[in-house]
């Protein structure tokens, strides 16, 4: 193992920081030896590093480390199935989703059970991209696993000052989330844009 390291902490440390993240997360997959290197939480520096290499890159969104905000950026391949098609990142979920996937995850409101509590509603991630259509529309699909996970926990919560705190603070985590979305960045502009 200390060879490995030497490998890391060494020139070749710097090289790869100044690599492309995607070309990075490709060195990551090519053996267990390079993944366990290139994932460990010592080589956090080299990921910033890369991910600075990126024009107008938003910073990495709470909740998730370089190496998935690189794999959500650039990588195109499906959260839930890992098709190698999945175009559409869903911001608001932290998850990319190819059309297949998008038609079985989301569900328009006439499609949700009706005992979801609405502070939920109002914290559920959602995307506004009509799946059998193909393009943005003014309909909101929203991410049913979560939205069960979320109600699963909001009923868990039996004190009313907490379960209000708690919404309170998923509200302000989502309200941020929503504002990186409507900035979203694209990787082949290579901006941000609307």
């Amino acid at each position: 193992m200390d060879g490995q390291r030497a490998v890391i902490t060494g020139g070749k440390a710097f090289t790869f920081g100044h690599l492309h993240p995607l070309d990075l997360l490709h060195i990551a997959w090519t053996s267990k030896g390079l993944r366990k290197i290139v994932m460990s939480r010592s080589s956090a520096t080299i990921w910033r590093r890369s991910l600075s290499t990126v024009e107008k890159l938003p910073d990495c969104l709470v909740g998730m480390n370089e190496p998935q905000y690189a794999r959500l950026m650039f990588d195109e391949i499906c959260h839930f199935c890992d098709a190698g098609n999945a175009k559409h990142v869903i911001f608001l979920a932290r998850l990319r989703c190819c059309k297949a996937c998008g038609l079985e995850k989301f569900e328009s409101l006439s499609g949700l059970p009706e005992d979801v509590a609405r502070p939920v509603f109002s914290i559920t991630p959602y995307t506004r991209i009509d799946w059998a259509r193909g393009y943005m529309g003014g309909v909101k699909y929203y991410y049913i696993k979560e939205m069960h996970r979320l109600q699963a926990e909001y009923c868990r919560i039996r004190h009313p000052t907490l379960k209000s705190a708690w919404v309170s603070m998923k509200e302000q985590d989502f309200r941020a989330m929503e504002k990186f979305n409507a900035n979203f960045w694209s990787p082949k502009e290579g901006s941000v844009g609307s």
